[in-house]
């Protein structure tokens, strides 16, 4: 009896023959069939992190306590007075575009309205954050959320480390949104950035000979066997072309990341789809998937990124729209030793961006390392319209520049990830910093409306400088507000401000453009960079450059509209509503001088500080009255 409950089935060994036959029929189905039951451990993996965090997570709402009464109403209040502000700016705004000189008592009172409900209503976002924060402190959630937090990121940890591949992008992802979720999920995710993935030599030298088609010693006279850097999706490694002798970086994609992406891909937007379901107010990132989803199968696709590399070669040895022909490069591509998995480029020696030593070793000024990497990439934005949205340290290196050994060079790594970007939207983005600089409400209002972010524009600011409302309305008057202070007690109003605006937040990385979501982890990257080499007080210099590319867009933009090219739409630079759009062709005249001479100004004296700035936006407001401030 027992014998005969323990035997096999009959068709348990003619399916196994059958599963045999199948796969000896075409060698390929075995690592196909491999990778879809790796895939599948990944999700199993992948399910159980989830349902622990949710569970915590959903155990952890019965710590919420309601809130008191007056925040309640001063919430309300703070939402009210936001409004009323929007609506005085735009009233504001009407007077000035009137084609007709307004009355200048009119103008006045409506100037004076708009700027004490702003302030009243800045005031009072900055109370009920403060009083949440406290409250929160009081009642002790503060302690026990951190505590969660830190939880179920060592949790997301462990889990992208077992998976790798897609799970350590996405992670490394989620660590760069800084100001976005909470701060234990961005230190301790931070630790994907140094355990990558090592593939041994011996897979290694089956991908390149199975893409390039020759022995490995065929192909390179010497071939370093550890890799000189390694990512999440890649590593690189030094050797040595045999005809030439030339030194080379073979970047090598880890093998099976392709078969498996897809599989990866799916599991995790499941995943995230469900965790949105659950959690609606709580977990918004949704958009997280939705914009890296199509872009990795891009990244592993090194066919792909030798296009990108080719492309901003190009752009910068044409001159980048700003002299950069010399300062900027990026390596070489060999095409005879590339590959969709193999990409061998010239070797380019240099030390990390953020390296404030190494580079002063060198000879160079940190500052104007500092100055070239805003340049560079503010070049790429406003000029060519493509732009490279990973500037992590280790993909921009620095070195003395071939001719003048006494300026710096960097050297752009790494051109997986790029964002193409309509000309209407860098038009739209180029008005949007200008408000910003010129901490013009208003301007900022109506540019946040076009991008579909609606009323929720001074958050949006905000995200886009890491600098608190009010901050950016008082950089009119004093610029020194949207520069880093370096202060802990502004990285924490900061957190603070993140922490309690965290659903609107995720609305509004929900409404805006695609291009910004990349844009936004690219600013992230290059503020940290100039932190760590300027420290406190860093900004005022990205300020000047970045107010120079956008005035020469906004240059060129009426330029084209006043030579009556279709589609060249004029927007106003100042304040001034859509008055440019119907202004007296000597009135266009006039704009299109002041803004050669504030381009021109920006451009001799680029490092004359934040009174270069004020100057600057004095003369392009001067006929006119001056943006909304919050003085």
């Amino acid at each position: 009896m027992l014998r005969r409950l323990l035997a096999p089935h009959p068709l348990v060994p003619l399916t196994a023959l059958g599963a045999g036959m199948w796969l000896g029929a075409e060698p390929a189905r075995i690592d196909t069939v491999r990778a879809q039951v790796a895939a599948a451990a990944r999700a199993l993996r992948l399910a159980t992190a989830c349902i622990a965090v949710a569970r915590e997570y959903k155990a952890a709402r019965s710590w919420s306590t309601e809130l008191p009464a007056s925040l309640v109403e001063l919430e309300q209040v703070h939402l009210r007075l936001q409004i009323a502000a929007g609506r005085a700016e735009h009233e504001r705004a009407e007077l000035v575009a009137q084609v007709t000189s307004p009355p200048v008592a009119a103008l006045a009172a409506a100037t004076d309205l708009a700027r004490s409900t702003r302030e009243l209503a800045v005031r009072a976002g900055e109370d009920y954050a403060a009083r949440r924060v406290a409250h929160e402190a009081a009642v002790g959630s503060t302690e026990l959320w951190d505590a969660l937090h830190a939880r179920c990121a060592a949790r997301l940890l462990d889990l992208c480390l077992a998976n790798g591949g897609v799970y350590v992008k996405l992670g490394q992802h989620v660590a760069q949104l800084d100001y976005l979720v909470p701060e234990a999920y961005t230190r301790t995710l931070g630790a994907l950035f140094q355990s990558n993935r090592q593939s041994t030599l011996a897979q290694v030298t089956a991908i390149i000979e199975e893409d390039l088609g020759q022995p490995l010693a065929h192909l390179f006279s010497s071939f370093e066997p550890s890799p000189i850097a390694s990512a999440s999706l890649a590593q690189v490694h030094r050797a040595t072309e045999r005809t030439t002798g030339r030194q080379l970086a073979v970047k090598v994609q880890h093998p099976g990341l392709r078969d498996a992406a897809a599989a990866d891909l799916a599991a995790v937007a499941l995943a995230v789809r469900f965790a949105s379901y659950l959690f609606r107010d709580e977990f918004r990132l949704g958009w997280v998937l939705d914009e890296l989803a199509p872009h990795l199968p891009l990244e592993l696709d090194f066919v792909h990124e030798r296009s990108n590399l080719e492309r901003c070669a190009r752009f910068f040895g044409a001159g980048g729209g700003d002299s950069l022909a010399s300062s900027v490069a990026v390596p070489a591509v060999l095409p005879h030793l590339s590959s969709t998995r193999v990409l061998t480029m010239s070797y380019e020696a240099g030390t990390s961006i953020i390296d404030v030593e190494g580079i002063k070793a060198m000879g160079l000024r940190v500052a104007d390392v500092s100055h070239l990497l805003c340049r560079t990439f503010n070049a790429q934005i406003f000029d060519g319209g493509f732009v490279h949205c990973d500037p992590h340290p280790g993909n921009v290196l620095v070195r003395p520049r071939p001719d003048r050994p006494t300026q710096p060079q960097l050297v752009l790594l790494d051109h997986g990830l790029y964002r193409e970007l309509p000309r209407e939207f860098v038009d739209m983005y180029a008005d949007l910093w200008y408000h910003v600089l010129a901490g013009d409400a208003d301007g900022i209002r109506r540019v946040s409306h076009a991008l579909g972010v609606g009323d929720y524009y001074p958050l949006f600011a905000a995200m886009l400088t890491a600098k608190p409302w009010a901050d950016i309305l008082h950089a009119s008057s004093g610029t020194a507000r949207l520069t880093e202070k370096g202060t802990a007690e502004d990285k924490a109003a900061i957190r603070g401000y993140a922490q309690q605006y965290a659903k609107g937040i995720a609305v509004v990385l929900e409404r805006v453009p695609a291009p910004m979501l990349l844009l936004f982890k690219t600013n992230d990257c290059l503020r940290h960079a100039e932190r760590r080499l300027l420290g406190s007080g860093a900004g005022v210099d990205t300020m000047l450059v970045t107010m120079r590319f956008c005035l020469q867009t906004m240059l060129r933009r009426d330029s084209l509209a006043g030579k009556g090219v279709p589609g060249a739409a004029t927007q106003p630079a100042s304040a001034s509503g859509s008055a440019a759009a119907h202004a007296h062709p000597r009135q266009s005249r006039l704009r299109r001088l002041q803004l050669k001479l504030a381009v021109w100004l920006l451009r001799v004296a680029s490092r004359g500080g934040a009174a270069l700035l004020e100057r600057v936006l004095r003369l392009l407001t001067a006929p006119r009255a001056s943006p909304v401030s919050a003085t």
